[in-house]
């Protein structure tokens, strides 16, 4: 499965975070994007089968997250979702990100927020 990274800055943190889902031989990270236009006109493109949020904090109180969740979701195929607090450097153990959870959507599910 083909995976978009969006809102992980270039670094450390993106390394770790590719190493962790790329350690699943079923997932790839394709793209990643910092800016949500660039993560739309990513997966407009690329139409990746899941797309992995970096939030701040909820997804309905980020509304370049929201956008993009919504884009994602707006596709043909839709491309799942998985959203999660943004890595930082004080807490690496955040780059491990739920496969089940409050902070995730299924490729199916409706966006409710």
């Amino acid at each position: 499965m083909t995976v978009l990274v969006v809102g992980v800055p270039e670094g450390e943190e993106l390394e770790r975070l590719r190493s962790r889902i790329q350690s699943n031989p079923h997932f790839q990270v394709i793209s990643h994007a910092r800016e949500g236009a660039v993560a739309l006109a990513h997966a407009r493109v690329l139409l990746p089968d899941i797309t992995v949020l970096a939030l701040s904090g909820a997804l309905a109180a980020d509304p370049a997250a929201l956008e993009v969740f919504r884009g994602v979701r707006a596709l043909d195929p839709p491309a799942g979702s998985s959203c999660g607090p943004a890595p930082t450097p004080s807490s690496p153990n955040s780059t491990v990100w739920p496969t089940k959870g409050p902070y995730t959507s299924s490729a199916r599910a409706t966006p409710t927020a």
